[in-house]
């Protein structure tokens, strides 16, 4: 389906699934990263160890799009919450954070929070 869309759209977008820690890439390929349930079931010892793979991934001032499951969702069960403090912590090394929105996730007292970071650099 995103195939399809993005052709649709005349945007040229290179898919790639997999193992995120397997996939081995050169520094610095993408102009964006988007991350839809990923951060959000990642062992916490872990975290530091992606926001590294994801800033060498990423071209100088490319984007990493996040959506991960909020703190400020009802219950225990299912990935962990995670806090805005928690994704400044990780990501603000290397991340300046553009945007972070609380959005409803699928209904029944969920939440998540979507944010947009851009990789630090040089100007260009």
């Amino acid at each position: 389906m995103a195939v399809e869309k993005s052709e649709k759209a005349g945007v040229k977008v290179n898919f790639i699934t997999g193992d995120f820690w397997k996939i081995k890439f050169d520094d610095g390929v993408f102009d964006l990263v988007s991350d839809r349930g990923f951060f959000h079931i990642l062992n916490p010892s872990r975290r530091e160890e992606f926001a590294v793979k994801v800033n060498k991934l990423l071209e100088n001032r490319g984007f990493y799009y996040l959506r991960c499951m909020s703190d400020k969702s009802e219950g225990e069960s299912g990935p962990y919450r995670i806090s805005k403090d928690i994704i400044e912590r990780t990501f603000s090394k290397y991340f300046d954070t553009l945007e972070i929105t609380d959005v409803p996730w699928g209904g029944r007292g969920m939440w998540s929070y979507v944010c947009l970071l851009r990789k630090r650099g040089r100007e260009s």
